[in-house]
């Protein structure tokens, strides 16, 4: 099975909890589904403190936008149907910013992006 983050992406993400308290925490790595949901990336460890191997933390865009933990085992098995991939054009920025761009029409963003991609989106139900 793929793994979305490679050890370089894994590099860029500070530990869980790292950023704890942080008002506007950057947005390191930004991951795309087919259906049209995003989750940005802000931390990660494997282990995480509580022994749950290979956590992130970030906000995920979806039908209810929140900030959540995320088992990445779950979105490498997704990635290697080709439903999730990381976005390689992604400049890191703030918590802010992203939502400023994506936040409110985040499926439409997502969309977009799977076209660049030559795939068609499709809504998972």
């Amino acid at each position: 099975m793929p793994n979305l983050l490679t050890d370089e992406l894994k590099s860029r993400l500070p530990a869980l909890y790292s950023q704890e308290g942080t008002p506007d925490p950057t947005v390191q790595v930004l991951l795309v589904a087919r259906n049209g949901w995003m989750w940005a990336l802000t931390e990660y460890s494997d282990p995480a403190p509580d022994g749950c191997p290979n956590l992130a933390f970030g906000k995920v865009y979806s039908d209810f936008p929140e900030l959540a933990y995320i088992p990445m085992d779950e979105l490498d098995a997704l990635a290697a149907d080709g439903l999730v991939w990381v976005e390689d054009d992604f400049v890191p920025c703030s918590l802010s910013e992203l939502d400023a761009v994506h936040g409110p029409e985040f499926v439409a963003a997502a969309m977009v992006l799977a076209a660049r991609r030559g795939l068609v989106p499709v809504k998972v139900v």
